[in-house]
């Protein structure tokens, strides 16, 4: 296995970018997160299509891998949060580009579904975050939302 490359820690203001690689995700969840990562001193992104729909999914897959892509190339954005898991990740993750997130890294935060997008930043060598997403904010202990920021800092 490559040794590991930690993205950089997150600094006040930094861009943290909400993507959704699985199921759409709902305007309520969305505004939450944004909330929190406000409270928390960062600046909240919303990736383009971010809120799209295509069936269960959160627009298809071409369009939820151009919102990966976006967030990675996307100079302020230091983290890239899943909104949501569900299904569709392994549909679009071979249309990432990896290479640029190995360049520059940044951290991939989430669970469920989006844990495909863990395990291949792992394979590539980039340290990655397994923490609540925002659909599950709702019923996540607030100690662990502010341990997940602890982390990025």
């Amino acid at each position: 296995m490559p040794e590991s490359l930690s993205p950089p820690f997150l600094a006040p203001g930094d861009g943290i970018a909400l993507v959704s690689v699985s199921r759409f995700g709902e305007s309520a969840v969305m505004e939450q997160a944004e909330s929190w990562i406000r409270s928390q001193g960062f600046t909240p992104f919303r990736a383009p299509n971010l809120g799209a729909r295509s069936h269960q999914f959160g627009g298809d897959d071409a369009t939820r891998a151009a919102d990966v892509n976006w967030a990675i190339a996307h100079p302020e954005v230091k983290a890239i949060w899943s909104i949501r898991g569900g299904y569709g990740a392994v549909r679009m993750v071979d249309a990432i580009n990896w290479s640029s997130l190995k360049a520059q890294p940044k951290w991939l935060i989430g669970f469920s579904d989006f844990t495909t997008f863990l395990c291949h930043g792992i394979q590539k060598g980039i340290a990655t975050l397994h923490a609540p997403m925002p659909i599950s904010f709702s019923i996540t202990h607030p100690d662990a939302l502010t341990a997940t920021f602890d982390v990025l800092r």
